[in-house]
């Protein structure tokens, strides 16, 4: 028998205001009627799947990052803070250098942005041949569904537990039985259905527009935030709590005494450096914005930009779960300490609890107003993530599992209902995972071994297809399969299975290798990521080496490609620019740089070597000399870091403004005056991949 009831043990108490309701449904009715707006721009297949190719740098900057920080990745950064401290950002310091090489050279971005493809898998039909494509356009589907799945849950129980929703539970078959989240499911298929109507309406025209509002708009917010926090909880009794706080092995201010946390240690930080080189870009959940630079070197600068605009977002998720750990830790706030106990004890999942503890904390730190702008940036980082990977993962499904199976050409109008069709279809699934998928991980973990199903093998096919004339289809597709098998065993051998193995062990008959296995899995997400990456690339390599590449797949010609019009925008991927720099190519500087661009170029090498060089000379003095770093001194190091990036983002909230205005302007006069090709759309025959698949 199935009935529903309310837990009033769930009921969480401390509701916003009506202020802060006012604020968040205000900042929501803004972006739905830009939504509308910006669907009357969408005229073609390449203007839903690519903005027709004419976004400019800060409007790339700003949208893509939104997207790319969802309310997923700052409650993520929020269990991984919560448990190391200040001292997790400092490890995050060593891959400063690596991203400065990524984005100043414009590593994957900028010769993927020159084939003119408009998903990975096309560029994948033209390197390795339209099998491939199909098996890794559904490799990377099936991939980012998993791994986008438990995203609208996440979203949903921030939004629950922080603004006091009453929770409803159905129970099916009586007392004991399966119970279902009415809320949970009323407020998911709420958001996700918003989401994609915007998705379906103007594609990636819509996502990008709203995404810059909501990226401007987080950035300010986070900014209010990062203040208020720092006026409520004085400097010295923030510095007092985590010394109080700290063991040996796991502090929560020194980083070089962290070697025993359990899953946030070093090694995490040297592991996700690598995963950051090889699979840079691989990922698709933003596929739409990798396509939509106006040009190459417009695509390469919105890389070199982000950094900054991502250095606020940075403080703002370590502070808060720092200021939360002071709440709980703190006699003097024994009364939210006890009341967020009361929410999350019955619960009883302890990554749930672990997930929820810094919103629900954070609930009663901040006032009236401010309150209501971080739950409204909340969830306008959650629409743009959401938004942007149903459009992602639909366009994926169609553009390279359906239309590659089809023998004919489908017309404007099939393709883009095909697209429409598939954005429900992803809608419906994640919905349907979120509400029953039983996620026993850290979201960090979640998210690299489910986003390995398609990077583990795709960062070798990617880097391997753009950089080295010997890669071929058979090295890609070993690398692929060996990756995709070994993510999809460890997730599901993780988080399903090995709980399972342990509780019945205790039965009698089981061999002696099963008794002897630990309780816990002995790899996290992070590190299953990490050895299948490894092995997948190394598979791929040796798989080339004896093998021939696809016959006429000339790695010149599809990246010359991309100087062809092909019914791209005006001033499409041509240098405009007389030669003036060739003294500077040595370091990445091509013709295509203005003097303000060389400025920015040399002000990002200039400010990452600083931090890099900090994290370099305190890491080698307080590992190599006697006595280390003095204790004292580490306070003082996060006070001046903080307040640089609250001066930097300052500025950097005003410029990339400004820019973006200009940016949306011409995509808006462009997108309005500029006639379509319908044959751009990403449809290719055997003749279409440059005369007979070359």
């Amino acid at each position: 028998m199935a009935t529903a009831k309310h837990l009033s043990s769930f009921h969480w108490t401390a509701h916003l205001s009506v202020i802060d309701w006012a604020i968040l449904l205000s900042v929501m009715t803004v972006v739905m009627t830009l939504a509308i707006f910006s669907g009357r721009l969408t005229k073609s297949v390449a203007d839903f799947l690519a903005a027709n190719r004419c976004a400019g740098r800060y409007l790339l900057t700003v949208a893509d990052g939104a997207a790319g920080l969802g309310a997923i990745t700052i409650m993520a950064s929020f269990e991984k803070f919560y448990e190391s401290g200040f001292g997790g950002a400092w490890w995050g310091s060593m891959m400063a250098p690596m991203l400065m090489v990524l984005s100043l050279s414009g590593w994957v971005i900028y010769r993927f942005r020159a084939t003119r493809a408009m998903t990975m898998a096309e560029f994948f039909e033209m390197r390795y041949g339209r099998r491939f494509r199909i098996f890794a356009g559904f490799t990377a589907f099936f991939s980012g569904v998993l791994n986008y799945g438990i995203f609208p849950a996440v979203t949903a129980r921030f939004l629950i537990y922080y603004t006091g929703i009453p929770v409803y539970l159905w129970e099916i078959g009586g007392p004991g039985g399966y119970e279902v989240d009415l809320t949970l499911g009323a407020i998911m298929a709420l958001m996700l259905g918003l989401s994609a109507w915007a998705a379906m309406g103007g594609g990636q025209v819509t996502i990008m527009l709203t995404d810059w509002v909501q990226g401007q708009f987080m950035i300010v917010v986070f900014l209010i935030v990062l203040v208020t926090l720092l006026l409520t909880f004085s400097w010295s009794e923030i510095i007092a709590t985590l010394t109080a706080h700290s063991e040996p092995g796991k502090s929560l201010l020194n980083p070089l005494d962290q070697g025993d946390l359990p899953d946030f240690s070093p090694g995490f930080f040297l592991m996700q450096a690598f995963i950051l080189v090889y699979g840079y870009r691989a990922w698709q959940g933003t596929q739409g914005y990798n396509a939509a630079a106006k040009s190459p070197h417009e695509a390469k600068m919105a890389g070199i930009l982000n950094t900054w605009r991502m250095g606020v977002m940075y403080m703002l998720v370590l502070l808060m779960p720092v200021c939360v750990f002071v709440m709980l830790h703190d006699p003097q706030y024994l009364g939210i300490a006890q009341a967020t106990a009361e929410t999350l004890d019955p619960l009883g999942n302890p990554f749930l609890q672990d997930r929820l503890r810094v919103p629900v904390a954070m609930s009663h730190a901040l006032p009236i107003g401010i309150s209501g702008l971080f739950a409204a940036a909340m969830i306008t980082a959650a629409f743009s993530t959401d938004n942007t990977y149903l459009h992602s993962w639909g366009s994926i499904f169609m553009q390279d599992v359906v239309l590659p199976l089809k023998k004919k050409r489908i017309t404007p109008k099939q393709h883009m209902r095909g697209l429409r069709l598939a954005i429900v279809g992803v809608t419906v699934f994640v919905w349907l995972f979120s509400m029953t998928f039983p996620l026993r991980d850290h979201l960090f973990m979640f998210q690299s071994i489910t986003g390995a199903i398609f990077v583990g093998g795709a960062g070798s096919a990617i880097i391997g297809g753009l950089y080295w004339r010997q890669a071929t289809p058979a090295g890609a597709f070993a690398g692929m399969i060996s990756g995709s098998v070994l993510a999809v065993t460890g997730l599901f051998v993780r988080n399903v299975f090995w709980d399972k193995i342990i509780e019945r062990r205790v039965d009698s008959g089981w061999p002696q290798w099963v008794m002897n296995l630990p309780d816990a899995f002995p790899l996290n997400g992070l590190e299953m990521s990490f050895y299948t990456a490894l092995i997948a690339a190394s598979t791929f390599v040796f798989v080339s080496l004896v093998t021939k590449p696809l016959a006429g797949g000339s790695l010149d010609d599809i990246l010359n490609h991309g100087d062809e019009e092909h019914g791209s925008a005006p001033a499409a991927d041509k240098a405009l620019t007389p030669q003036r720099w060739r003294r500077l190519r040595w370091i990445g500087i091509s013709d295509q740089f203005s003097k303000t661009d060389v400025f920015i170029y040399f002000f990002k090498i200039a400010w990452t070597l600083l931090w890099f060089t900090a994290f370099v000379v305190g890491t080698a003095y307080g590992t190599l000399s006697k006595n280390g770093i003095p204790e004292h001194w580490w306070p003082r190091w996060w006070a001046f870091q903080i307040s640089v990036y609250i001066i930097v983002g300052i500025g950097t909230a005003v410029w990339f403004f400004v820019g973006g205005l200009g940016d949306v302007r011409r995509l808006i006069y462009t997108l309005s005056m500029y006639q379509r090709n319908e044959n751009d759309d990403g449809q290719r025959s055997e003749l279409d991949v440059f005369t007979s698949r070359r």
